[in-house]
């Protein structure tokens, strides 16, 4: 029997090893896939500007343009790996407080789109990691602006579930049996890692809602996932 259940053990410890594995395989195939492009289109357009005797303004800005998505696929790679790894720093975070910031920082976009931007909800609070939790909704917000249709409302709130944040736009969503993108999956991972979950309804309108698990309002710590003391506003 101890033979048997040292031999059981050291086999669930090789299935595990194997899943670790193959988890970091698909990581590292993933960032050289969103990776690619944006690097070699970066290189020539630089050797472009190199080769130029004056400088164009308007390839500068293009550059800053790739500059800025490189930015934003590094820190989406370095969320979803943070997230995978549980390397969380928890503190109370006010929902509506973040779509709000989210809501100034998008708004330039959507008028560039010529897109509406909606603002909807009531301050409720949970326990999570701030950083990792604006990067997902930074990736739905940016999904929902480019990729969907009509008005995009951001919302934060509080149902007989629990808290949530949701992004809608009014259309169908992306097909089913289609892959997730980088954006997507990072916010799955977010919620995953935080004790909560990534809900996709398809449209119209699509929503795609991060839902918190209800806990105690009077817990004295904060879990993953869970209300902290702090409670709805």
């Amino acid at each position: 029997d101890e033979v048997a259940g040292l031999a059981q053990a050291f086999a669930r410890l090789l299935a595990t090893l194997k899943e670790e594995r193959a988890r970091e395989q698909a990581f590292l195939a993933l960032a050289s896939h969103e990776l690619k492009t944006p690097i070699a289109a970066f290189r020539v357009g630089l050797e472009n500007l190199l080769a130029q005797e004056r400088v164009d303004r308007e390839a500068l800005k293009r550059l800053k343009v790739q500059a800025e998505r490189l930015e934003a696929l590094a820190e989406n790679l370095l969320a979803l790996s943070r997230a995978g790894a549980q390397d969380l720093r928890l503190s109370e975070v006010d929902l509506y407080a973040l779509a709000s910031e989210a809501f100034d920082r998008f708004q330039p976009l959507a008028v560039s789109l010529g897109r509406e931007l909606v603002l909807e909800g009531a301050p409720v609070k949970v326990a999570a990691d701030a950083r990792l939790l604006e990067r997902a909704l930074n990736n739905l917000l940016q999904n929902a602006l480019l990729h969907g249709q009509g008005a995009v409302r951001l919302r934060a709130g509080r149902d007989a579930e629990g808290a949530y944040l949701e992004v809608e736009d009014q259309g169908p969503g992306p097909p089913a049996r289609a892959r997730e993108g980088l954006g997507l999956r990072v916010a799955r991972q977010v919620a995953l890692a935080l004790g909560a979950s990534l809900v996709l309804v398809p449209g119209p309108p699509f929503r795609a809602r991060l839902r918190f698990s209800v806990d105690s309002a009077s817990s004295p710590r904060l879990s993953p996932g869970a209300t902290s003391s702090g409670g709805a506003a």
